[in-house]
Order: structure tokens, then sequence, then C-alpha cells
């Protein structure tokens, strides 16, 4: 039984961490000009949400997760709207604050929540 539960928590820590590395990967690609790296990322962090979600009881979902799937499936269908890789951007950059940052990064990060600002600057390549 032990070994079973630890089985299923190394599990859903993998899946936490290849999450958070399709999530940097998303944020790379969305300030560039790039449409089909774009859509490649964005299904990629959404499958990588997916997959954390099936390893969790429906009652262990956190909210954060589901937020960042409607915004994958959001961006999936509205890609091609003036803003859409802003208004992503911007919604993702909170959840990826909140829940994936250390506390040295969050603090760091905190110094600026201008999250416009922060696109214009990874647009810039800064």
């Amino acid at each position: 039984m032990i070994e079973s539960l630890n089985v299923q928590q190394t599990v859903i820590q993998e899946r936490r961490q290849r999450l958070n590395q399709s999530l940097s990967s998303l944020f790379g690609v969305l300030v560039s000009e790039d449409k089909s790296a774009k859509l490649q990322a964005n299904h990629d962090c959404l499958f990588a949400a997916d997959q954390l979600v099936e390893s969790l009881p429906t009652s262990l979902i956190p909210t954060w997760l589901s937020e960042l799937q409607a915004w994958c499936r959001w961006y999936k269908d509205n890609f091609t709207a003036i803003d859409a890789n802003a208004i992503l951007f911007n919604h993702l950059n909170i959840i990826h604050h909140e829940h994936f940052l250390n506390s040295d990064e969050k603090q760091e990060a905190t110094h600026s929540s201008d999250f416009s600002g922060l696109y214009k600057l990874f647009q810039k390549g800064i």
C-alpha cells in the first residue's frame, strides 16, 4: 500500500514538473512571431495539464489547474484574436507566479506586477 502511494506521488510530481516545463516553453514562444510554435507549445501545455488532472482524484484538482486548462483551450480557439497572446500570457503568468515559483523567485517577480509590461519585455527579448 505504501509503495503504491509512493509511486502515485512520484507520478504526480513528474507530471507537475512536466507541466512547469511546458508552461515555461509556452511563455518563451508566446512572444515570438511563430504561430505554429505557439499553437504547439499551447497544445503541449494543455496535454501536460490534462495528464496531471488524470492523475488526481476529482476532489483534489486545484482551481488553478482547471483555470490553466481553460485558458489553454481558450487560446486554441482564439489564437487569431489581436491580443490573444497577451491575454494568455497575463493569465498564465498569474498561475505560474502563484503555483510554480519558489519563494525567492516570487519575491523577485513581485517587484513588477505590470503583466503587460512584462509581456512587452519578453517580446523584446529582455
